[in-house]
């Protein structure tokens, strides 16, 4: 109902939000899942990430912003709608980058709900994610 009196009485509002979503998603996802392994790779490496993204006591707290940031830029390459909080459809890549992160499913599982958060809470979180997107986009030729 919200929606469609949006629709009638307010239609440069549902214009300029379609505008804003349009900006805001790449218009190219990635299909291939053998590219996730790729892309966590990459980020390791921009990020300088020698370990995998296992936590222990010493760095507990940099490896889950690590291990969220990294599964945003995933997001990012596969689902964008999903990490801007526009869909809700469950992570169908938890196992695949469970085994790309060598870290567990249920890790990633909390990570992803502490990425989707970050991302629609924190600007400098979204920032770094579209330049983490931006860089490992180049430096692998993804759609071109």
């Amino acid at each position: 109902m919200f929606l469609n009196v949006l629709h009638r009485d307010f239609p440069d509002v549902v214009h300029q939000v379609n505008k804003k979503i349009e900006e805001s998603i790449p218009k190219h996802r990635l299909t291939d899942l053998a590219q996730m392994e790729t892309i966590i790779s990459s980020f390791k490496r921009l990020k300088n990430i020698d370990s995998g993204f296992k936590t222990n006591r010493d760095n507990h707290r940099s490896i889950t912003k690590s291990r969220a940031l990294a599964i945003a830029v995933t997001l990012m390459f596969y689902q964008p709608e999903r990490l801007m909080g526009l869909t809700k459809n469950r992570n169908p890549y938890c196992s695949l980058l469970s085994r790309s992160m060598n870290t567990s499913a249920a890790s990633i599982s909390q990570s992803t709900s502490n990425a989707i958060v970050a991302f629609k809470a924190y600007a400098l979180f979204r920032q770094e994610v579209y330049e983490l997107y931006e860089q490992i986009k180049e430096e692998n030729n993804f759609f071109k």
